[in-house]
C-alpha cells in the first residue's frame, strides 16, 4: 500500500509513536508532512495512545497513509522496526475509520 519509493516524511512536521492498549508496546510509526501540516498534527496530539516522538528511524514505504481534506498534509503509518506488520495495519485501519466518524 504504499505510495513512494523515495519517502517525503524523512523530514516531517510531526511524528509520533502509537502504542498498543498496554501503552508500552510500540505498534506504529506516524509522520506528518505537506504544506498544511497542521491540519493533521493536532489529530494525533489529542489521541491518548500516541506519543510525539523525534529521531525515529522511519521505513522506506508506509502501510497507509490518509490525506487531509485540502490536500495539503498526508499521514503515513509505518512498521516500527521489529514491530508487527498486522498491528500498523490494524491501527491504520481503526484510524482511517475514526476520521470518518
Amino acid at each position: 500500500m504504499g505510495n513512494t519509493a523515495n519517502n517525503p516524511d524523512q523530514t516531517s512536521a510531526c511524528s509520533f509513536k502509537g502504542f498498543a492498549s498496554d501503552n508500552v508496546t510500540v505498534i506504529v510509526y506516524v509522520t506528518v508532512a505537506g504544506s498544511n501540516s497542521q491540519a493533521l498534527c493536532p489529530l494525533f496530539t489529542s489521541l491518548t495512545n500516541y506519543q510525539t516522538a523525534t529521531g525515529l528511524t522511519i521505513p522506506k514505504t508506509p502501510v497507509c497513509w490518509m490525506t487531509s481534506g485540502d490536500g495539503g498534509a498526508t499521514a503515513r503509518f509505518y512498521t516500527p522496526p521489529g514491530g508487527s506488520l498486522t498491528a500498523a495495519k490494524n491501527e491504520c485501519t481503526w484510524e482511517l475509520q475514526d476520521v470518518g466518524t
